[in-house]
This record gives structure tokens, sequence and C-alpha cells, in this order.
């Protein structure tokens, strides 16, 4: 038996060199053939073995390409190719604790209880655990009327003007993002800001460090940044709808006969297809939302869209996508809002993704849009 240990010896130095090799990088393709190179030199040298014997030799083979080459990857929403290593900085998920919920506006993205409010200016809720304000960086968060009761931790997230809130000054990071402390906008609060997403964030309260580390890009971000185009992986799915296609994950739900729910009722892993005929929004009560109400889904709506023109003021935002112009809308309900204009059709196809996640998912459905 000193002939199969030695071969044995011989298969585990070449497992250990198929380890090394995959931290280089290297494909499993060539992992493979190298050791089964390694493998076919050592039988030559051990010809006069029997045939239990290189049995034997081959289970043991198959057990450590078991264990040292990459298993498949269960099917997660990342489109293939991209990764933690890839060029476009995406959002940070583990940025938001348990019980928490993410709240997004233009590039930023922070994270608070998710029963705090959600509001555009501030308001009067002494009651309330909190809330955070979404709004332009000349909305001001003093609150001068002494019987406005304000609760004891707020947030804010405050968007600049294009060329604003550039700096020469040196920044800290949170979570990657530069920050630099500024003057408060308002007493008791404090003040960053974040030269590179064009926006202020401002904090008050017991859990302001907290909400602090919650810091991070926007999903939104993601989906517009410039770099690399982001191709959906083999599971996923194309699908061709009112003169456009796109695709998503093939494991998503998929409604053929939907309708437009009121805000912030996305249906979660589902592609939804509205038809002409259902294309009327139903009326909806006003309602304060709470950050976990607004919290995004991964999902994707598409339905008939507006029948004004690329050049209308409502669409200020546009690229070109596969031949394709699309104007874009981001809204306060975690969704992008996409308006592709189709030749030869009078109303434009409105594609409304989720903005969840590290933003990978939504950024390859964006990208995939094209002529149906």
């Amino acid at each position: 038996m000193n002939d199969l240990e030695d071969l044995v010896r011989e298969e585990l130095r070449s497992r250990v060199a198929v380890a090394e090799a995959r931290q280089r990088g290297e494909p499993p393709v060539v992992l493979l053939s190298r050791l089964e190179s390694r493998i076919r030199r050592a039988g030559r040298r051990r010809r006069w073995w029997g045939a239990a014997g290189l049995s034997a030799v081959a289970v043991g083979v198959g057990i450590a390409l078991a264990l040292a080459l990459p298993s498949p990857r269960v099917p997660s929403g990342h489109p293939s190719g991209v990764g933690r290593n890839a060029t476009v900085p995406l959002a940070d998920t583990a940025a938001t604790p348990g019980g928490w919920a993410p709240v997004a506006y233009g590039a930023v993205q922070l994270s608070v209880p998710a029963d705090c409010r959600v509001v555009s200016r501030p308001v009067c809720s002494g009651g309330a655990p909190g809330y955070i304000v979404l709004a332009p960086a000349s909305t001001s968060l003093v609150v001068r009327d002494r019987r406005c009761k304000q609760p004891a931790n707020v947030a804010a997230i405050q968007l600049l003007a294009p060329g604003q809130g550039k700096t020469r000054h040196r920044t800290g990071e949170i979570n990657g993002v530069p920050v630099l402390g500024v003057h408060p906008v308002a007493r008791g609060y404090d003040t960053f800001l974040l030269p590179t997403l064009h926006a202020l964030v401002t904090v008050r309260g017991r859990l302001f460090d907290k909400i602090e580390s919650t810091l991070t890009r926007s999903p939104l971000s993601v989906v517009l940044a410039p770099g690399r185009q982001l191709l959906p992986q083999r599971f996923w799915l194309r699908y061709d709808f009112l003169g456009i296609s796109f695709a998503a994950p093939s494991y998503w739900n998929l409604d053929r006969n939907g309708h437009w729910g009121c805000p912030y009722s996305m249906p979660s892993e589902t592609v939804t297809l509205i038809p002409t005929y259902n294309s009327h929004r139903p009326r909806c009560a006003a309602i304060l939302p709470t950050a976990g109400m607004i919290g995004p889904h991964p999902g994707v709506i598409v339905s008939v869209g507006p029948s004004r023109g690329p050049d209308s003021a409502a669409f200020a935002h546009c690229k070109v996508l596969h031949g394709l112009r699309a104007c874009y809308q981001p809204s306060h309900d975690g969704s992008l809002y996409v308006a592709v204009f189709v030749p030869g059709r009078p109303r434009a196809t409105l594609v409304e993704i989720g903005l969840s996640g590290d933003g990978t998912t939504a950024r390859t459905i964006y990208q995939s849009i094209g002529r149906g």
C-alpha cells in the first residue's frame, strides 16, 4: 500500500495547489486540467495497480474536487460578473441594523427605526419616535414655534444644488463615503457634508451615533453610476411588453394582468405587467409614511406611461438605452420610474424598478432595457 499512499499524498498536494490557484483567480477549468494531468503522471508511474485501487483514488479525487472547486451560486439576484470588486461602488446593505429600515434620497441612504416618519419638512410630532426629513438644502430645519414639540430623534438628508458642496478640505469616511463636519444647519444638530454625493446629512438625538453609522450610497446611485454594464445571469429571463424588452430574475413571480396599487405597494420579487386597459390609477388616501412603509422592494412594474414627449420639462434626466431614449425620475417610495420612448408608439412605456439591496439587481434591470 506504499504506492497507494504516495498517490494519495500526490493528490493532496494537487488539492493544495488548486486552492492556491483559486486565490490567484485562475478559472476552474484550468484548475481541473492541471489536477488531472498530475494524476495521470502519477498513474503512469503506477500502472501495475489494480482496478480496485484506481477506483479508490478516483473517489478521493472526486471528494477533493468537490471541496476545492467553487460551488455553484444559489440565485441571489446579483448579476454574473458583479461582486464586491465591481468598479461601481455599491450600497452597503450591512449598514442597516435589525428592526431598522433604509431610507434613500438622491445618492444618499440612511437607516432609521422602522416606525420613524418620513417627511419633507419638520413637523410637530412630539409623540412620534422620530422622523427623517427628505428635502432640498434650501429647506430650513429650524422650528421657531415653541409650541411645536419635536421628537427626541431627528435626521435629514438634504440635496445640494448642482455645483454646490465642493470642497478641498480633508474629509473622513463613513462606510467608504467621504464626509466633512460643517456648521450645523440648526441648533442642537450635527451636520455633515457629503461632497461626492452632493448632499448634507443632519442628525439630532440619542440615536445620533447609530444613525450616522448607517450612512451609505443609495441603490439609485448604483443604478445611475458610470462604469461597466452589468449583464444578467444565465438564470434571468427576458420579457417583451409594450414595445420594450427587459431582463429580470427567473425566480421572481410573474403577473401578466397586473394593476397599479397605491404608493408603497410594489409586489416583492415580482414582474408586474399592466395592460393598457388596466393602466388607470386608483384613488389613494393621503398618509404620512413611515420608514418601514416606504422600504424598497425588489421588483419591476411595466405599464403605459405618459403621453408627453421626451423633451418635456417633466423628464429632466434622459439617457439612451440600446437605441431607445429613456428618461428617469426617482421617487420617495423606493422606486425609479423610467419612461421609455419607442418609435411608432403614441405613449411612452413606463418602467418602475424597485431600488433595493446593494443596487446591482436594479442596475442590471435598468441597463437591460431595449427594443422589444
